[in-house]
């Protein structure tokens, strides 16, 4: 008797030794890696040993045994998921299985600024490992994504709405593609379609202003005044004399150097808004909501005219003796 209750007290000493070292291991905070983040990838199918031996080798858990049990006595609840995960502090290994086991995959985020033309969108996709740069302009030169809001589209310029994306590993170029145009689909919703009926144009005529709007002004104050300009001048048939059209059409045949010169506005180009009356042959840039809420509600001032200031502000003049003196005082 006396040596089955010494046997049984073993037993259970030996059982609570064990249980002690399995919650310290699982439960104790470890890191085993000099990174600042450490990124895993768990490819589908992957065998629950091979990817506690990835997790141990990558300093993520200290040993496999107490992960392996903890995953073990929780099998009702969820097995480990497929995906890419990121670590970046130390971690219990419970809370690494638990991580692994609810699926909390790493999000990616791409960000598309305000203003941006197709080109640098091009540059910004494959900096972020979409792919090549020459694939992923052939993407963009293909209008099919609109047909149904712009039949006119030459491309997907103007299409690509400014925002910020999250994406997963091994999410495609062509699938990325397709949510940033949808995105622009639902911003651009029926109460602006509708507005855009009211002023007379199509989306495409409103996204082409909008473009212009953009690479004007950075000041939002600003926007809605560019507009007007802009609105009154198509109305008057007077040619928008825009900038950044100049740029545009110079760019696309890879002439511009940072500076307009003379022979940059004598540029025999669709887009060069100083040669062809009316709006340029499409948008020169991807606008934000607020450059495309600006060409649908342009204020109500009258002016034709505007001119830099040193500042990067402009002074707005309604008739050209004004305008004159506007140009004499802030460039020269």
């Amino acid at each position: 008797m006396l040596v089955t209750v010494l046997l049984f007290l073993v037993l259970m000493l030996g059982w609570f030794t064990a249980w002690r070292r399995y919650q310290g291991e699982l439960n104790a905070g470890y890191i085993g890696y000099a990174a600042e983040n450490k990124l895993i990838l768990i490819p589908a199918g992957a065998h629950t040993r091979s990817i506690l031996q990835q997790l141990e080798k990558e300093g993520i858990i200290r040993t496999q045994w107490p992960a392996l049990f903890y995953l073990w006595w929780n099998k009702g609840r969820s097995g480990i998921k497929a995906g890419e995960y990121q670590f970046k502090r130390a971690m219990p290994s419970k809370n690494v299985m638990d991580i692994l086991m609810e699926g909390k995959i790493f999000q990616r985020s791409l960000t598309i600024p305000e203003g941006w033309n197709l080109f640098q969108v091009a540059e910004l996709l494959e900096s972020k490992g979409f792919g090549s740069k020459p694939e992923i302009q052939n993407l963009l030169q293909n209008p099919e994504r609109i047909r149904g809001l712009d039949p006119e589209a030459k491309n997907l310029e103007g299409y690509l709405y400014p925002d910020t994306y999250f994406y997963t590993r091994g999410t495609g170029v062509a699938e990325m593609l397709a949510r940033i145009v949808n995105r622009f689909q639902r911003v651009f919703d029926d109460t602006r379609r509708r507005r855009a009926e009211e002023l007379g144009l199509d989306i495409r005529d409103i996204v082409i202003l909008a473009s212009l709007i953009e690479k004007e002004t950075a000041i939002p104050s600003e926007r809605a005044l560019i507009s007007a300009v802009f609105h009154r001048r198509l109305k008057e048939g007077i040619r928008l004399q825009c900038d950044p059209t100049v740029i545009y059409a110079s760019t696309l045949i890879g002439k511009f150097d940072g500076v307009i010169r003379r022979s940059d506005l004598n540029l025999d180009s669709p887009y060069n808004t100083y040669q062809v009356s009316g709006l340029p042959a499409g948008p020169i840039a991807n606008p934000g909501l607020a450059s495309i809420e600006a060409a649908l509600y342009p204020s109500d001032d009258k002016y034709l005219y505007f001119v830099a200031r040193k500042d990067g502000s402009h002074r707005f003049s309604a008739s050209l003796a004004e305008h004159n003196k506007a140009i004499l005082l802030y460039q020269r």
